[in-house]
Protein backbone atom coordinates (compact mmCIF):
# COMPACT_ATOMS: atom_id res chain seq x y z
CA UNK A 1 0.00 0.00 0.00
CA UNK A 2 1.14 3.53 -0.69
CA UNK A 3 2.55 5.47 2.24
CA UNK A 4 1.28 9.05 2.51
CA UNK A 5 4.06 11.55 1.83
CA UNK A 6 3.78 13.02 5.32
CA UNK A 7 4.63 9.58 6.78
CA UNK A 8 7.51 8.62 4.46
CA UNK A 9 10.43 9.63 6.67
CA UNK A 10 8.93 7.85 9.67
CA UNK A 11 8.38 4.74 7.56
CA UNK A 12 11.96 4.90 6.27
CA UNK A 13 13.26 5.32 9.80
CA UNK A 14 11.42 2.16 10.89
CA UNK A 15 12.66 0.18 7.88
CA UNK A 16 15.80 -1.94 8.02
CA UNK A 17 16.58 -1.35 4.33
CA UNK A 18 15.26 0.99 1.63
CA UNK A 19 15.48 -0.25 -1.95
CA UNK A 20 15.64 1.96 -5.05
CA UNK A 21 14.74 0.05 -8.21
CA UNK A 22 15.06 2.87 -10.77
CA UNK A 23 16.89 2.09 -13.99
CA UNK A 24 17.40 5.81 -14.57
CA UNK A 25 17.75 8.44 -11.85
CA UNK A 26 19.24 11.81 -11.05
CA UNK A 27 20.50 12.29 -7.51
CA UNK A 28 17.86 10.28 -5.72
CA UNK A 29 16.11 12.16 -2.91
CA UNK A 30 14.63 8.89 -1.63
CA UNK A 31 18.10 7.50 -1.00
CA UNK A 32 19.24 10.74 0.62
CA UNK A 33 16.17 10.75 2.86
CA UNK A 34 16.63 7.11 3.85
CA UNK A 35 20.29 7.71 4.58
CA UNK A 36 19.42 10.80 6.65
CA UNK A 37 17.31 8.74 9.06
CA UNK A 38 19.97 6.03 9.37
CA UNK A 39 18.45 3.38 7.11
CA UNK A 40 20.68 1.24 4.91
CA UNK A 41 20.07 1.51 1.16
CA UNK A 42 20.31 -0.88 -1.78
CA UNK A 43 19.99 0.75 -5.19
CA UNK A 44 19.94 -0.21 -8.84
CA UNK A 45 23.09 0.93 -10.62
CA UNK A 46 22.37 4.04 -12.71
CA UNK A 47 24.13 7.37 -13.17
CA UNK A 48 22.43 9.16 -10.29
CA UNK A 49 22.77 6.33 -7.80
CA UNK A 50 26.34 5.72 -8.96
CA UNK A 51 27.25 9.35 -8.24
CA UNK A 52 25.72 9.10 -4.77
CA UNK A 53 26.98 5.67 -3.75
CA UNK A 54 29.59 4.47 -6.24
CA UNK A 55 32.49 6.80 -5.53
CA UNK A 56 32.31 6.03 -1.82
CA UNK A 57 32.59 2.31 -2.45
CA UNK A 58 35.63 2.93 -4.65
CA UNK A 59 37.17 5.00 -1.85
CA UNK A 60 36.61 2.23 0.67
CA UNK A 61 33.73 3.85 2.58
CA UNK A 62 30.58 2.30 1.15
CA UNK A 63 27.44 4.11 2.27
CA UNK A 64 25.02 1.90 0.37
CA UNK A 65 24.94 -1.03 -2.02
CA UNK A 66 24.72 -0.72 -5.82
CA UNK A 67 23.54 -3.63 -7.93
CA UNK A 68 22.83 -4.25 -11.60
CA UNK A 69 19.71 -6.41 -11.63
CA UNK A 70 16.38 -6.79 -9.82
CA UNK A 71 17.51 -10.21 -8.59
CA UNK A 72 20.62 -8.66 -7.07
CA UNK A 73 18.45 -6.04 -5.31
CA UNK A 74 16.58 -8.81 -3.53
CA UNK A 75 19.75 -10.77 -2.75
CA UNK A 76 21.57 -7.73 -1.32
CA UNK A 77 18.56 -6.62 0.73
CA UNK A 78 18.35 -10.10 2.25
CA UNK A 79 22.09 -10.12 2.88
CA UNK A 80 21.87 -6.78 4.69
CA UNK A 81 18.96 -7.95 6.81
CA UNK A 82 21.10 -10.88 7.93
CA UNK A 83 24.25 -8.81 8.56
CA UNK A 84 23.55 -6.20 11.23
CA UNK A 85 27.20 -5.16 11.48
CA UNK A 86 27.38 -4.36 7.76
CA UNK A 87 24.08 -2.45 7.98
CA UNK A 88 25.48 -0.40 10.86
CA UNK A 89 28.69 0.35 8.96
CA UNK A 90 26.74 1.53 5.89
CA UNK A 91 24.42 3.68 8.03
CA UNK A 92 27.30 5.37 9.84
CA UNK A 93 29.17 6.06 6.58
CA UNK A 94 25.99 7.50 5.04
CA UNK A 95 25.39 9.80 8.01
CA UNK A 96 29.02 11.03 7.91
CA UNK A 97 28.65 11.74 4.19
CA UNK A 98 25.37 13.63 4.66
CA UNK A 99 26.81 15.76 7.47
CA UNK A 100 29.81 16.59 5.28
CA UNK A 101 28.14 17.07 1.88
CA UNK A 102 24.42 17.70 2.41
CA UNK A 103 24.00 19.57 5.68
CA UNK A 104 21.31 22.23 5.83
CA UNK A 105 23.99 24.80 6.65
CA UNK A 106 26.17 23.69 3.74
CA UNK A 107 23.26 23.75 1.29
CA UNK A 108 22.20 27.21 2.52
CA UNK A 109 25.76 28.50 2.08
CA UNK A 110 25.97 27.04 -1.43
CA UNK A 111 22.74 28.84 -2.39
CA UNK A 112 24.01 32.04 -0.78
CA UNK A 113 27.22 31.77 -2.85
CA UNK A 114 25.15 31.40 -6.02
CA UNK A 115 23.05 34.44 -5.13
CA UNK A 116 26.15 36.51 -4.28
CA UNK A 117 27.68 35.53 -7.63
CA UNK A 118 24.49 36.50 -9.46
CA UNK A 119 24.42 39.83 -7.64
CA UNK A 120 28.07 40.52 -8.58
CA UNK A 121 27.34 39.60 -12.20
CA UNK A 122 24.28 41.86 -12.22
CA UNK A 123 26.22 44.75 -10.69
CA UNK A 124 29.01 44.32 -13.25
CA UNK A 125 26.48 44.14 -16.08
CA UNK A 126 24.69 47.27 -14.89
CA UNK A 127 27.97 49.16 -14.60
CA UNK A 128 29.21 48.13 -18.03
CA UNK A 129 25.83 48.84 -19.68
CA UNK A 130 25.58 52.29 -18.15
CA UNK A 131 29.06 53.31 -19.24
CA UNK A 132 29.02 55.47 -22.32
CA UNK A 133 32.20 55.74 -24.36
CA UNK A 134 32.22 59.38 -25.47
CA UNK A 135 34.81 58.62 -28.16
CA UNK A 136 32.16 56.66 -30.06
CA UNK A 137 29.54 59.43 -29.98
Amino acid sequence: AAVPHANLLAAMEQADVVINTSRSEGECNTLLEAMSVGTAVVARRNLGNESLLGAAAAEGEARGVLVATPEALVAEAKALLADHARCHTLREAALRYLRREHSVEGEAEAYADILRGMERARATSVQSNSFVNVDKL
